[in-house]
């Protein structure tokens, strides 16, 4: 690009600052799924060698979110 268009894009260059006063989430851990489904998927990550899906599993158990009966 030329060097005079960049300056010009440059001058149009506006900064802004955002504070966050609240946040609304929901956890979608599969709780709509029918309790042999989650129980599947529970299994399956908890046995993982992914650390990461270990952590999951063990966040879902200590939240009795998607865990299956």
């Amino acid at each position: 690009m030329p060097s005079d268009y960049i300056d010009k894009l440059l001058k149009a260059v506006v900064g802004f600052k955002v504070v966050v006063s609240e946040i609304h989430a929901k956890e979608k851990l599969g709780q709509h799924k029918n309790p042999d489904d989650q129980h599947g998927v529970f299994h399956a990550l908890h046995t993982s060698p992914s650390s990461e899906s270990k952590e999951l599993a063990d966040y879902m158990q200590k939240r009795g979110l998607g865990i299956g009966s």
